[in-house]
């Protein structure tokens, strides 16, 4: 059997490679690359990497199987073709929906999912801080997403950047995620995280995750893939209210998400449904991915330690390499940019 897995350098896609490697080792496991996107680090677990258009529809006479894992792989393998499918799971492409976060976020008030108050335009704002982030979950090398205290803060952030939305910060330090298959608006399998720690620490990634339970996120879920008619896979992620005394639906992601690999070992269902694959599943309490560790503040990762004893170490891939070859240069540029900034003021006031 001949598989592709697109955007192989994705954790989520590392963490379908290792687990097809182990289970399936008679597989043939192919990363797949668009042209001028070679990962430029060595990639374990897969035999080969191959150069090829994502929404090439030739794909499916060369491979038994193709996994789109990212936004932009899987936005070119949807679109025009209606649905796609891995084993039993058909994901459609109304599901993109979800890739317009203004849209989703009213879908989701329609049916009784609260919603931070939201903002299109920044000159409504009626209360600070707020959260923002880019209202559409395209491809691109730069994100803006972050905690503005006022306006002249967010003007300086994010001056006339466009395609933004503003919304009301929900100050409480976890965001739980509801990782799941769904068929005709029916959840029949998920897995629920709460995040310890993201990166960037205003929202992000999850660095250290930990399982979770709460049948009110299981609900709130279901009421958004019912009024979807939601097939396929994703992640949608919560955050805890204080003030209203009930969890808020932050965003869906339509795509395989990033910290797949602590859903995939503790349920092997994900994977059963989707390769047909059978396996064991873990009971992992806590995990930590130790690239995102590495790219948090120094400061941060000291406060952290205290929440390690006891992940399971995921995220290890070429860890060596990666901080030799990206971390201390970026950490080394950063150092010098700052070191250049102490200076001119030094200058400035003398």
């Amino acid at each position: 059997m001949r598989i592709l897995i697109m955007d192989p350098h994705l954790d989520q896609a590392m963490a379908f490679a290792r687990l097809i490697r182990q289970t399936a080792p008679a597989a043939r496991v192919i990363g797949g690359y668009e042209a001028g996107r070679k990962p430029y680090l060595k990639l374990p677990y897969y035999h080969s990497l191959q150069e090829c258009r994502f929404e090439d529809p030739g794909l499916e006479d060369q491979f038994d199987v193709v996994i789109p894992t990212g936004a932009d792989s899987t936005v070119k393998r949807v679109s025009g073709k209606g649905r796609i499918r891995l084993g039993e799971v058909i994901f459609d492409e109304a599901n993109l929906r979800a890739n317009n976060k203004p849209a989703i976020l009213t879908l989701a008030r329609e049916c009784g999912v609260p919603i931070p108050e939201t903002w299109e335009n920044p000159a409504l704002i009626r209360q600070y801080p707020i959260f923002f982030k880019d209202a559409r979950e395209d491809n691109r090398p730069q994100r803006l997403r972050g905690i503005a205290e006022s306006p002249t803060a967010l003007e300086k952030r994010c001056g006339a950047s466009p395609g933004l939305i503003y919304q009301e910060l929900i100050d409480t330090p976890h965001t739980f995620g509801v990782a799941f298959l769904a068929s005709n608006g029916e959840l029949h399998t998920h897995f629920i995280h709460r995040e310890l720690c993201s990166f960037p620490v205003s929202g992000g990634s999850g660095v250290i995750l930990q399982r979770h339970s709460a049948p009110r996120l299981l609900d709130l879920t279901q009421n958004l893939l019912d009024k979807l008619g939601y097939n396929g896979w994703g992640l949608m992620e919560f955050k805890w209210c204080s003030r209203r005394k009930d969890f808020v639906f932050m965003e869906l992601n339509a795509k395989f998400w990033e910290s797949a690999a602590f859903a995939f070992l503790n349920q092997p269902a994900f994977l059963k449904h989707l390769l047909g694959i059978n396996y064991p599943g873990q009971a992992i309490d806590k995990a930590v991915y130790l690239k995102r560790f590495f790219l948090l503040p120094i400061k941060t990762q000291l406060a952290m330690l205290g929440k390690l004893p006891g992940c399971r170490l995921l995220g290890t891939e070429h860890l060596k390499s990666y901080v030799a070859g990206h971390l201390l240069p970026e950490r080394l540029k950063t150092g010098v940019k700052q070191l250049s900034g102490l200076a001119k003021n030094l200058v400035g006031q003398g």
